[in-house]
């Protein structure tokens, strides 16, 4: 739900379909769920999304006490595609700065700025 607060657009909650195309990695929601997304204490709830979204970067929640303070590169290997990956708590208050930054970070490395 931060993440949508802050401009980012929903494609899938919890559950996705992917598909590799033209050396890139696809995902969509499985038609059940599409344009639903749970908000805890709320329900289930209709929401806007998109049909489809390429992936640029997955983003592993983990530990909160927070990942090492620089991190080695990683990458997580889906469908035969390399996808490079970063870890951090989603309950830090920087969790969605962090989210921004990455993205920006791996979007710079594909010239998509």
């Amino acid at each position: 739900m931060r993440a949508l607060a802050q401009g980012w657009r929903l494609v899938a909650d919890d559950r996705c379909l992917a598909w590799t195309s033209g050396g890139r990695l696809y995902v969509r929601a499985p038609e059940s769920l599409a344009g639903l997304i749970e908000a805890r204490g709320l329900g289930v709830l209709p929401h806007p999304y998109l049909a489809f979204a390429p992936v640029a970067l997955a983003v592993r929640i983990g530990d909160p006490a927070g990942p090492e303070r620089v991190p080695e590169p990683e990458s997580l290997d889906l469908l035969g595609i390399s996808i490079p990956q970063v870890r951090f708590s989603a309950l830090e208050g920087s969790a969605m700065a962090k989210l921004g930054l990455a993205f920006a970070r791996e979007a710079g490395r594909l010239g998509q700025t």
